[in-house]
Parts: C-alpha cells; structure tokens; sequence
C-alpha cells in the first residue's frame, strides 16, 4: 500500500513516514527552542541591564508566535523594552 500524504500539490506531496519524521524534528526543535530561550533568559536576568538587551526582542518576537516558548517570549519582550528605556533614558542624560 502506498501511504502518500495527498491533501497536498502533487509537487510536494511526501510519503507518511517523511511527514512523522518532520513532526518529531519539530518536536526537538521546539525543546531545543524553549531551552535556549531558558537559559538565554536565565543570563540576562543574572546581570545588570543594558542598551544590548533591545535586540532581546529578535528573539522575543519568535518565542511569542509559540505556545510551548511564549511565557519566555513575554520575559524577553519585557526585558527588551526595559532596555528600550534604559537607552533613552541614557541619550536624553546625554543631551544635557
């Protein structure tokens, strides 16, 4: 029996046992995902803020699109915005 997945344009179609494989990468990747955002958290939160965690929001802002990184993604999209007004807070200091 041929299993093929056929929902999908002849073009792209895959056979069932490339489809099961894709969605257990996906499964490591998104672990992988949730454990870098963890430990990206931890090393932030473990020092002083600073203009450099503004491009925490790159990060942020994929860790929002995912149920399983999302509670992450809040923290660095947080920290991120903290950083946001450190910076400004900085340049106007400056200006003085």
């Amino acid at each position: 029996m041929d299993w093929r997945i056929t929902d999908v344009p002849p073009g792209h179609r895959k056979s069932l046992d490339e489809v099961i494989a894709a969605a257990v990468f996906s499964f490591q990747r998104l672990a992988e995902a949730k454990l870098r955002c963890e430990q990206l958290l931890g090393f932030v939160m473990a020092r002083e803020l600073s203009d450099r965690d503004v491009g925490l929001w790159l990060v942020a802002r994929e860790a929002l699109a995912n149920d399983a990184t999302r509670v992450a993604g809040e923290r660095l999209a947080e920290r991120a915005r903290q950083a946001v007004e450190f910076t400004d807070a900085i340049s106007v200091e400056a200006l003085r």
